[in-house]
């Protein structure tokens, strides 16, 4: 809901209501990073009952895909915001790019990213890393 209504701010040029609207990106990486290992630890448990033919029933099963499929949509309308946002705060820009790259070899997620727009991150958020500077 926020992502929708942060796109109506952008759309109808409000930026006093998008200036108070939108989370500082230091905030949002961390919640994004929470999300991801909650499912991580999701997928994990999942495939050691599998491993273990502790399954459980098929309504069980299915409960636990729909969590699953439902934290893989948090992450990503996360992510969408996330190109929105005032990549000025060094802190917050470090760590969702640190986040963005760490995740990049990571199946659970790549499907995920895959709806993200990630290339359409601001210009700023680019050009802070123009002068070839390490971000570490």
């Amino acid at each position: 809901m926020a992502r929708v209504f942060v796109g109506h701010c952008i759309t109808t040029n409000d930026e006093a209501r998008l200036e108070s609207a939108l989370p500082v990106v230091t905030a949002l990486a961390f919640q994004i990073q929470i999300g991801y290992n909650a499912l991580l630890e999701d997928i994990q448990a999942e495939e050691e009952r599998v491993e273990y033919d502790e399954v459980g029933s098929e309504e069980a099963r299915q409960k636990r895909e729909d969590e699953r499929m439902d934290r893989e949509f948090v992450i990503g309308e996360m992510l969408k915001l996330a190109v929105d946002l005032d990549y000025a705060d060094e802190i917050g820009r470090r760590k969702m790019f640190q986040l963005v790259r760490e995740w990049n070899p990571h199946p659970p997620l790549r499907a995920v990213l895959c709806g993200v727009p990630l290339f359409s991150i601001p210009s700023g958020f680019v050009s802070c890393f123009a002068d070839g500077g390490d971000i570490r």
